[in-house]
């Protein structure tokens, strides 16, 4: 009769190591699939901008060949096809066709700064920095919870 209550025991002890095994497997579970949605969401975020840049590309390269074969339409007397346009577009240095390619200072006749494109990138610089430590705290902060979650 002592012997029995002692397998009962024994067996409650290995149902609950069981049910902790499988709480631990589920929390790991839940883990895997928050971190695999946070890297969908940052490569579906890469997808979305490298798609706004191409965009913006092909629009500033059809703006500038619309102005340039209006330009070459007032010295020729001929049709001028995409490809002849294509052409000359080679020939010109890319400073002058990408909109993008700006000057990175415009000073006014009177000396003022209209324009410091290297302020702005410093700036743009400085929030992206403060975006991303945000995001490692957000990361530390969550890890922490799990760990304590976990004890």
């Amino acid at each position: 009769m002592s012997g029995s209550p002692t397998q009962a025991q024994q067996q409650q002890q290995q149902q609950q190591q069981q049910q902790q095994q499988q709480e631990q497997q589920q929390q790991q579970q839940q883990q895997q699939q928050q971190e695999h949605q946070q890297q969908q969401q940052q490569q579906e975020q890469q997808q979305q901008q490298q798609q706004q840049q191409q965009q913006q590309e092909d629009f500033d390269i059809d703006r500038y060949m619309r102005w340039f074969r209006r330009r070459l339409r007032l010295f020729s007397a001929w049709s001028i096809s995409s490809k002849t346009t294509k052409g000359l577009l080679q020939c010109i240095c890319e400073e002058t066709r990408d909109r993008r390619n700006m000057p990175l200072l415009l000073i006014s006749d009177t000396g003022d700064v209209l324009n410091d494109l290297t302020l702005q990138q410093q700036q743009q610089q400085q929030q992206q920095q403060q975006q991303q430590q945000q995001q490692q705290q957000q990361q530390q902060q969550q890890q922490a919870a799990k760990q304590q979650n976990a004890f």
